[in-house]
């Protein structure tokens, strides 16, 4: 992870966002880089004028984000590049990291998620940074694996020393009864998948049950003091599923840790 990128909107949770970003990239020596995308006010009128001309508007919001970097330099010591271009901002943020070859994307757990083709990692409103030493990753073993999804994790692991946990978690409760034999393989073949991924950083895997994934992902996180979450963001998968019923982004609020989504 060499290059950060940090989307703002200059909201309080964005610049706690860009605060973490910083204590993030000083650890791993990595370059920062603060990101803004606007649009031009259209004119609501028959009448062929523009609110604010282009130029106003990009003096106005490099102004602004200048302003950001140097308040960020100027609390913690972390220089940060900045951008600033016209656009939706879901596009031009997978555009401004394809530019700048960003490897990760760190931004509010309030954003709007897409697939940016890199790692996004979510930040709580209340999180502060403070050195990963625990890492929880969750998973339902319900996708291919590949070494190479999980090189932003192996990364950080190799840098930062972390330990690592391997959490699946069965929803339901004692009387739903037994797993039926194609979970119990499911289990089996992704265990042995990732045991042989991670086999140099010596995880530690779990299985609880519990009758919510989420609460168990909670709980789980909690009692080994977890700093972040991993979870992977594949069709079909847990975290699709979760997606979709805006539960990743309750769960990142609720344990007030950082999530970070892979892409499978």
């Amino acid at each position: 992870m060499k290059t950060i990128l940090v989307p703002t909107d200059y909201s309080q949770a964005s610049r706690n966002a860009l605060s973490y970003a910083a204590g993030l990239a000083g650890a791993l020596h990595a370059r920062l880089i603060l990101f803004h995308s606007y649009m031009i006010p259209a004119p609501v009128s028959e009448f062929p004028y523009m609110l604010v001309s282009v130029e106003e508007a990009r003096i106005e919001n490099e102004e602004r984000i200048r302003q950001e970097a140097e308040g960020l330099y100027a609390n913690s010591g972390i220089e940060a590049e900045w951008m600033v271009r016209i656009g939706i901002p879901a596009d031009e943020i997978r555009a401004a990291a394809e530019e700048k070859g960003a490897d990760l994307v760190v931004m509010a757990s309030s954003g709007i998620i897409r697939h940016y083709g890199i790692p996004v990692m979510l930040i709580p409103p209340q999180a502060i940074f403070r050195p990963i030493n625990r890492i929880t990753y969750a998973t339902d073993f319900g996708y291919s694996r590949n070494a190479g999804l999980f090189d932003p994790l192996t990364t950080l692991l190799r840098i930062v020393g972390s330990a690592l946990d391997i959490l699946h978690v069965n929803e339901g409760t004692k009387e739903n009864g037994p797993k039926d034999a194609a979970d119990d393989e499911r289990e089996i073949l992704g265990k042995k998948e990732l045991e042989s991924i991670f086999q140099p950083f010596k995880p530690l895997f779990s299985m609880v049950k519990d009758v919510s994934v989420i609460q168990g992902i909670q709980a789980f996180a909690r009692q080994q003091g977890s700093d972040l979450l991993v979870m992977v963001a594949h069709k079909h998968g847990l975290l699709e599923r979760l997606f979709g019923k805006s539960s990743t982004r309750e769960m990142a609020h609720e344990t007030n840790l950082p999530l970070l989504v892979l892409q499978g």
